[in-house]
């Protein structure tokens, strides 16, 4: 199930190699530790990019995070869940 989000995130990252990567990121008061990072993508809008993340956190679900290098701010996008 795919519940869709699209909220502003605070998230702790890292540049490895010239790449963003997601730590961790804050929704709603909870902090959620990212265990694997499962898919990258860019989408082109303009001539800007957005950054997109699939994570895991250790649990079933799935978070999807994207990032606007243009203003620099994350969003939680959707959650994937299995209920």
């Amino acid at each position: 199930m795919i519940e869709k989000v699209q909220e502003p995130v605070e998230v702790l990252g890292k540049f490895v190699e010239g790449q963003i990567q997601p730590l961790r990121f804050r929704w709603r008061g909870r902090v959620f530790t990212v265990a694997e990072v499962t898919g990258t993508w860019i989408k082109r809008v303009g001539e800007h990019r957005e950054h997109f993340f699939s994570v895991g956190v250790g649990s079933r679900d799935h978070y999807e995070l994207s990032y606007q290098a243009r203003t620099s701010q994350w969003t939680l996008e959707n959650i994937y869940t299995d209920g």
